[in-house]
């Protein structure tokens, strides 16, 4: 399907305390086979997958949205853990109503979040996608250190890679240590 895909970006109110709008794409046609959501990863946002969704939205109803804090979603000062991220994909899910079971895709750390909600709602995923997706998100030393400086030094050093990453530092900083850090999925692999 030849579609603009920024015509097909809306948003929902996800979460009410702090109020966190999330901006998603959705494309169907008219009698889908199914739905596919994308779930891109750290750093990054919803039109990463836009060969994709042009790809699967002739016969699917494809769904990507930018995670909290990342692209045109909004990025509140909250945790940013393992918990909000399956809210807000929960609240994706719910809002535009999707049907299970679905596909759903996850890329890099997207892959962490996708394979933590099958593991919490097996019967809603009909098949899994993982996308240079690991069990743990160790950081290499100099990355590590830069996420442990303040606010006032990061955003600066943050402007330097706003082509690379999609979000705010502080966004980048939160995800890392109360998320990324924690998550180790080893276990959920082999439960797949």
């Amino acid at each position: 399907m030849q579609v603009d895909l920024e015509l097909y970006r809306e948003e929902i109110l996800a979460a009410e305390n702090p109020p966190v709008r999330l901006s998603y794409i959705e494309v169907a046609p008219e009698h889908p086979a199914g739905t596919i959501v994308f779930v891109h990863g750290y750093g990054g946002y919803a039109m990463q997958w836009t060969n994709q969704l042009k790809a699967f939205s002739d016969n699917y109803r494809v769904i990507a949205y930018d995670l909290r804090g990342h692209g045109r979603s909004e990025a509140p000062f909250s945790q940013y853990t393992m918990d909000e991220s399956q809210a807000d994909l929960d609240a994706i899910l719910t809002k535009l109503d999707v049907k299970r079971p679905f596909i759903l895709v996850g890329h890099s750390f997207g892959g962490a979040i996708v394979t933590e909600f099958v593991h919490r709602h097996p019967q809603d995923v009909s098949r899994l996608v993982l996308i240079a997706t690991t069990g743990e998100y160790p950081l290499m030393r100099p990355a590590a250190l830069a996420l442990r400086l303040p606010l006032a030094v990061l955003v600066p050093i943050r402007q330097l890679v706003r082509k690379q990453l999609a979000a705010e530092a502080h966004v980048l900083r939160d995800i890392y240590h109360n998320n990324m850090s924690k998550w180790n999925g080893w276990s959920m692999f082999r439960d797949l």
